[in-house]
């Protein structure tokens, strides 16, 4: 797990020295690309800080692609001079994964056209905090000849892949991976289904409802329906083929490509999976820990890989406990470097809602 120093030790956003490698950084070498789907008030609040955070520091064009229809509300607007608006790419037809398949047309046509070294794909509700941070990480990625740099997929989503960064917040190296090698699109027919656990969904029930003597009893006369079914549950872990998994399935073997990913703040006691492993319970328990432990790391939620996540987050810095929220917080060299709304998980909030929320967060971040 990652370590770092302690709030009192030094302060969450104390300067450093600028890399002298300052050309990487040009304006002339980073696009950003966002989807908006009621994304606009967001968009609009990223941008402001992006320009806050970085004077001196900017990039070429930020380009949106409005796949809000055209009767919903909080769209980037057609002129808006502060993004090059792209018209939506048109709905699939309804399937499984729709939204997905949405998504990533969408990003194909956000990619057409661009001429700058640097890429950036970034979610309008991921927020990145740290003063400078274009020139830091360009200048990181030239550094250590970095193809790929980003946000892993947040542990909680367990059928997500592991250890590569996604489409929430991804920078690439088009000199490394060309444009025309990026595919976007998912692949949601061939992944497996959830499955469904009624033996351990009986046991995490009666642990909740404090019958645990009587779980531990029902686990150790049955332990062979235990472990068959708990394996079957396991097979999923990292199964989803959402938007990106192409360009995982290309590049994460790939030597050449080499990649960093945020570290993701988490703590598998308290943090719930995503969805939940079993429909009916959606919390961890003792039972499931053990398991964990003695299962590899491709059969278990807990990622096992070094420095892969950190228990130790925003509120240890002295910063506002995101987490409350169900936000995301990523760290980035040992210090707080940016968060994720994943506002779809509270749907009763409303875009602009979201965005006061974000933008209360963030003056108090910047303070």
């Amino acid at each position: 797990m990652e370590t770092g120093t302690t709030a009192a030790s030094r302060p969450a956003f104390a300067e450093r020295p600028l890399p002298a490698e300052r050309a990487a950084s040009s304006s002339a070498n980073l696009t950003i690309c966002s989807v908006s789907y009621r994304s606009g008030p967001l968009l609009a609040l990223n941008r402001d800080v992006t320009r806050r955070l970085n004077p001196g520091d900017s990039f070429a064009s930020w380009i949106v692609v409005e796949n809000t229809l055209a009767e919903d509300g909080d769209r980037v607007a057609a002129g808006d001079s502060r993004f090059e608006v792209r018209a939506g790419v048109r709905p699939p037809p309804p399937q499984d994964g729709q939204g997905s398949y949405h998504h990533a047309a969408a990003l194909e046509r956000a990619i057409k056209g661009i001429r700058t070294r640097y890429l950036l794909i970034l979610d309008p509700d991921f927020f990145l905090i740290q003063r400078h941070w274009i020139a830091r990480i360009l200048s990181h990625m030239a550094k250590r000849d970095l193809a790929l740099f980003g946000a892993p997929w947040h542990p909680r989503w367990y059928r997500k892949w592991r250890y590569f960064p996604c489409v929430h917040c991804l920078f690439l190296d088009t000199e490394r991976i060309p444009l025309a090698e990026l595919d976007f699109t998912p692949d949601i027919a061939h992944q497996p289904g959830a499955y469904l656990s009624p033996f351990h969904a009986e046991l995490e029930w009666l642990s909740l409802a404090g019958g645990s003597l009587r779980a531990w009893r029902r686990l150790i006369r049955h332990p062979r329906i235990a472990w068959d079914e708990d394996r079957r549950r396991r097979l999923i872990i990292g199964s989803a083929r959402d938007t990106g998994i192409a360009l995982y399935d290309r590049y994460r073997s790939d030597p050449a490509a080499k990649r960093e990913c945020l570290v993701p703040v988490y703590r598998p006691r308290t943090d719930k999976l995503v969805p939940p492993p079993d429909v009916r319970i959606d919390t961890r328990s003792p039972i499931r820990e053990l398991l964990d432990h003695l299962r590899p790391d491709w059969l278990s939620f807990v990622p096992k890989r070094r420095r892969s996540y950190s228990r130790k987050g925003f509120a240890e810095f002295g910063l506002p406990d995101l987490r409350r929220f169900d936000w995301e917080e990523f760290l980035w060299q040992g210090r707080p470097a940016a968060f994720h709304l994943r506002g779809f998980l509270r749907t009763s909030i409303v875009p602009q809602k979201q965005a006061e929320e974000a933008q209360s967060a963030l003056e108090r971040i910047l303070s």
